[in-house]
């Protein structure tokens, strides 16, 4: 059965067709990257995958199934137990520490006035390791750089442990290094439990490495999907982008430049 799927998904931002009569599934162990140009619709469709836009006409019709049910059939924390959504932008006008922040990750799974466990806390540690940012516990979370926010909120919504994780543009802020650390961090997880992955990202040579699958999504509502080296060629993304595209093999790794 698959994690999440669409049936007949066709999504508006205002007057304008994102996609049309969207039928996509994603099973586990899959990582797919969603491609496009900048407002061809991509956060929209993970905000609808995640439920935080509501499916209602004019601006979306079709079903969304999350391990298939209706989204709209599980209670907000039965969804956060199975589905995590890392959101492009955040930033948290409230102080607190690295450690509150990620352990936060964990609130889906306790009951009213529960304490974290030393479980709990085992995980926020083992995520802060895999980000990158052991030692930052005890750090004021208004004084970390872009990047190291960014790795925090990552580390949390690897401690939420979800089934399937939704990231809109995961690699912002971050610079090489950390950009494959996290990635890397990111497929493992998905690989050692059985997850999926849906992110957003710009950058197609990233996409080619660690993805699996591929949605693009062109102008007019027309929506490409499937294996990603099978979906991501020259002339497709020519098309998507509407620039050349060319093609290089290096290190027996294809890769794709502006032409």
């Amino acid at each position: 059965m698959p994690l999440l799927q669409t049936q007949q998904l066709t999504l508006y931002a205002g007057d304008k067709l994102l996609c049309e009569q969207l039928n996509w599934q994603s099973a586990a162990g899959e990582i797919w990257a969603v491609l496009g140009r900048n407002g061809a619709g991509k956060t929209t469709l993970l905000h609808s995958l995640a439920g935080i836009r509501a499916c209602t006409a004019p601006q979306c019709r079709g079903e969304i199934l999350l391990q298939g049910k209706t989204l709209t059939s599980w209670s907000r924390k039965q969804i956060a137990q199975r589905l995590g959504l890392l959101l492009q932008d955040y930033h948290d006008p409230f102080p607190g520490t690295v450690l509150d922040y990620v352990l936060m990750g964990r609130h889906p799974y306790l009951h009213a006035l529960q304490w974290e466990t030393e479980q709990d806390y085992a995980r926020v540690n083992d995520a802060l390791i895999r980000v990158g940012l052991e030692d930052f516990t005890q750090r004021d979370i208004q004084t970390l750089s872009g990047g190291e926010f960014q790795r925090m909120r990552i580390a949390m919504l690897l401690v939420q442990d979800p089934q399937i994780l939704l990231l809109d543009e995961p690699v912002n802020h971050l610079d090489l290094q950390f950009q494959h650390a996290v990635l890397e961090a990111l497929v493992n997880t998905v690989n050692a439990s059985n997850k999926a992955m849906v992110m957003t990202i710009h950058d197609v040579n990233l996409a080619m490495r660690y993805c699996t699958h591929a949605l693009l999504f062109h102008d007019n509502g027309r929506v490409e999907s499937g294996e990603i080296e099978q979906v991501i060629t020259e002339q497709s993304l020519s098309a998507l982008y509407q620039y050349p595209v060319k093609a290089i093999t290096t290190s027996g790794r294809s890769m794709f430049i502006a032409d």
